[in-house]
């Protein structure tokens, strides 16, 4: 939700608070974390240099304990391994106390004089020389690695975070929802507080997740700044460095997209500028992920839009089509009712008055397939279910179609089956279209079968006929509304079957018939016992 705006007043403060970052430059990271004095110097790491004293004591305890009984050469690899412990742990200072107290040592308890520093042979202090050189380059290549293992490690946690971050991106789609999942997933990766803001269309900063981050009227208007600016602002940048938030833009080279909010975190400096790197490029691999996202809306608007227009003029095309022709007949007949009437014969008249009615009736199954279409898009079919037989809802149709099917010959296979609790108005719109596919698809003569069965809890219906048959891979586009068709039409008749059909808890389907011609199966569900007869005459 968007952080509510702050009053005159604490506006009026925040402005003055804010004035700064207007004039700060390209601001970039000190370090991230607890701005430490200038004069505050790196901790010694007193451990390390304990360490070194304990080995080189006991380095010397197990040096007199054989001293006598081994070469001097031998005493001396007693205190290398005393060095080498204290080179691998990585601190180059106590690695060279270690050597010169190994030296100083060997020196006081293992070379004659014992007890003194004098040396009675000069070769001595070769050893000696060889002794500090061994151990200062034993500290230096284990402190060198120890930098790279260091390194490896922070590259490491790094590339698993920043995988780990494109790993969740891609299970979102929304600009919104990448930003919030970018800040969850760098949070957890890092153990921060990260908050999350994008930039709406008026260039406000919308907070985003599901738990976002309190700000004070100031951190508000710093953040707003941030995000017109996209400009870094609080701790560890050039700009308001006393704030309790850093604020990142999350932009790329096109726009800024929004804003990640971190809790100042209590983190050595030497952790900071890993935390550093991992927010940086966290933030810009987030706002890649909302480019492609917006990108990808965008494409998804466009083509909508393409589609749309394309619908629209197949739908006109189409409508116009089927409107056309029966009105076409309809004033033909009626001109010719209306002028030569006189003239003309009986048996013409009667012939052009029955034309008027059968292209009256055509154009009223297009109005209503259209009033159909229209409720079946809106979600606006109701079904008014009553209890009746499959007869009741095959007959009205078959007799409502006597003169385009009297050239046909129709056979109707309807046993004795449960009654249907159905909208048979509805229903019989299905029976009637099919029978008007078949009818304009198939040439004249060719048979045309209704059958039905009771298969288990449901009905099964079959309109099928001997035609030509449905074109290969067709069988499923056949029920989209305004695709093209052989006849012109507008492609809705089939559309609404299926619509109907689904309203009712069926299913319809096409296919080729075994003997050629097309099938249409659809089944329906027998959802409750049917009444008595005495229930269903009462």
């Amino acid at each position: 939700m968007l952080q509510p705006a702050p009053g005159r007043s604490e506006a009026h403060q925040a402005d003055r608070a804010s004035a700064a970052p207007v004039h700060a430059a390209n601001p970039r990271f000190r370090w991230l974390g607890v701005d430490a004095p200038a004069s505050r110097g790196k901790e010694l790491p007193w451990g390390a240099y304990g360490w070194a004293i304990a080995l080189v004591v006991l380095a010397t305890l197990v040096a007199r304990a054989v001293y006598g009984r081994l070469d001097e050469a031998n005493l001396i690899l007693i205190y290398m391994l005393a060095m080498l412990p204290v080179a691998l742990r990585g601190d180059s200072g106590a690695a060279i106390a270690t050597a010169v107290m190994s030296v100083a040592a060997f020196d006081f308890f293992c070379v004659p004089p014992l007890y003194t520093f004098e040396v009675s042979d000069t070769q001595y202090l070769l050893t000696f020389v060889v002794m500090g050189l061994v151990g200062g380059s034993l500290s230096m290549v284990a402190a060198r690695l120890a930098a790279e293992i260091s390194a490896s490690r922070q590259r490491e946690r790094r590339a698993r975070a920043l995988y780990a971050l494109s790993h969740s991106l891609l299970a979102v789609r929304m600009p919104d929802e990448v930003l919030a999942e970018g800040a969850r997933v760098l949070g957890g990766e890092l153990g921060l507080q990260v908050g999350a803001w994008l930039q709406d269309t008026e260039g406000e900063p919308q907070a985003v997740g599901r738990a976002p981050m309190a700000l004070n009227t100031s951190e508000w208007q710093v953040l707003r700044w941030c995000v017109s600016e996209g400009a870094y602002a609080g701790p560890g940048t050039g700009v308001l460095p006393g704030l309790a938030h850093m604020f990142m833009p999350v932009r790329t080279s096109r726009r800024v997209h929004g804003a990640l909010g971190i809790v100042r975190p209590a983190e050595e400096q030497s952790r900071a500028s890993e935390i550093r790197a991992m927010l940086e490029t966290g933030a810009n691999q987030i706002a890649l992920a909302i480019e492609e996202a917006r990108a990808r809306e965008e494409a998804a608007a466009a083509r909508t839009q393409v589609e749309t227009e394309r619908l629209r003029s197949e739908l006109l095309s189409a409508v116009s089509h089927d409107l056309r022709t029966p009105l076409t007949g309809i004033v033909g007949a009626a001109s010719s009712l209306a002028t030569d009437a006189d003239a003309l014969p009986d048996d013409v008249r009667r012939e052009l008055a029955q034309g008027i009615v059968e292209e009256g009736d055509r154009l009223n199954r297009l109005i209503t397939n259209l009033l159909q279409a229209t409720r079946l898009d809106a979600g606006a079919l109701h079904l008014n279910r009553t209890w009746c037989s499959i007869e009741e809802v095959v007959t009205p149709p078959v007799e409502r179609l006597a003169t385009m099917l009297e050239r046909r010959h129709v056979t109707v296979d309807l046993p004795e089956l449960p009654l249907l609790h159905v909208d048979v108005a509805l229903l019989e719109q299905v029976f009637v279209n099919l029978l008007e596919n078949a009818a304009k698809h198939t040439p004249e003569g060719t048979p045309i079968t209704v059958r039905a069965r009771h298969a288990g809890d449901r009905i099964e219906i079959e309109v099928s006929d001997e035609g030509p048959g449905l074109p290969a891979g067709e069988e499923e586009h056949i029920f989209e509304k305004f695709r093209s068709t052989r006849t012109g039409g507008a492609g809705l008749g089939l559309a609404i079957c299926r619509g109907v059909v689904q309203a009712h808890g069926g299913a319809i389907q096409a296919a080729n018939g075994p003997r050629g011609g097309a099938s249409f199966r659809f089944w329906l569900p027998l959802t409750a016992p049917p009444p008595t007869p005495e229930e269903r005459d009462g």
